[in-house]
């Protein structure tokens, strides 16, 4: 297990690489074993934006690819400026995101998605806020 760096991905998440040929016990304990790494990372933190330390209160997506998957933890859903509010699921942590909007579109240009990741997820570990 890893985490990219944050020249990649600016926040707290945690890789489990795949193999090709991963069975449905193998997808279960890779995802046990990337939920039990963003919990204990979760644990070491404190501080006044401190991350939830029980996996029931905890916010994450997924991502799984057949080579490898990404768990990526949020402090909150929406990304909300300029009086524009956009829902950020999984695929924001790939690069992309849905707007519903011109204006939506406009505010993420000029934001950057990088921007919008780094609002609704957790810093990684021994980054700066």
């Amino acid at each position: 297990m890893f985490s990219l760096p944050t020249s990649v991905l600016p926040v707290a998440n945690y890789v489990a690489p795949l193999s090709s040929a991963a069975d449905p016990s193998t997808l279960t304990s890779a995802f046990t074993a990337l939920l039990d790494a963003m919990v204990d990372d979760f644990r070491r933190r404190d501080g006044d934006r401190a991350p939830p330390k029980r996996l029931s209160e905890a916010s994450f997506n997924l991502l799984v690819h057949s080579s490898w998957m990404l768990l990526a933890p949020r402090s909150r859903e929406t990304f909300e400026r300029d009086g524009e509010r956009i829902s950020v699921n999984a695929l924001a942590f790939a690069g992309m995101l849905l707007v519903k909007s011109d204006a939506q579109l406009e505010l993420v240009k000029r934001m950057g998605v990088g921007e919008v990741v780094r609002a609704i997820g957790w810093p990684a570990q021994g980054a700066s806020d």
